[in-house]
């Protein structure tokens, strides 16, 4: 009877010790629900994430609902979604970025790699962290636009991403229009 519990320990401490990661474990974070437009509806949960993130995403997404930061530590990588929130880091999805990009920033710093991604308003939450929680954003009417990459200045040369890119694809970003900018 005990045979097969010791077979057990053993077997998953030495996997544990010789296992390899193929298959990176990407968080998403939750966006929180407003459910007061929903006045007869009693909600289930108080976060979501999009089925579009989780479809066309990770080989293994994992939803990190808010305050849940401990999670960074257990996941190869981050995405910040798309959708709407108010810029304020002291609640909700901002709050969770900030607190994800200073973990994230500190692995980075200890030259670990740990990326995240955001995408719409994912980045720009995360470029709002980045710069302390000021807003750079200004209002603009860029509906179903294409244009070049505009980078701020030393971002080639602070960049990772930038550092590594072929030439031919920098070139690409930077002179022919093709970033979405989808906003009204």
């Amino acid at each position: 009877m005990y045979l097969p519990v010791f077979l057990t320990l053993i077997l998953s401490s030495v996997t544990k010790l010789t296992n390899c990661n193929k298959h990176p474990v990407i968080g998403i974070l939750t966006q929180e629900v407003y459910w007061s437009s929903f006045k007869n509806v009693v909600p289930l949960n108080n976060s979501y994430i999009a089925a579009s993130y989780v479809k066309a995403g990770a080989d293994r997404p994992i939803g990190i609902p808010g305050k849940s930061w401990d999670v960074v530590k257990k996941v190869n990588g981050i995405l910040v979604p798309g959708g709407k929130c108010v810029f304020n880091v002291s609640f909700g999805i901002s709050q969770s970025t900030s607190k994800i990009f200073h973990i994230a920033k500190n692995i980075n710093d200890d030259r670990d790699h740990f990326p995240i991604l955001g995408i719409c308003l994912g980045f720009e939450l995360l470029l709002i962290v980045s710069i302390d929680g000021k807003n750079p954003l200004t209002p603009c009417d860029s509906n179903d636009m294409n244009l070049p990459l505009n980078l701020i200045p030393t971002m080639e040369e602070n960049s990772v991403l930038f550092k590594r890119m072929p030439e031919n694809v920098r070139n690409i970003l930077l002179t022919e229009p093709v970033t979405a900018n989808h906003h009204m």
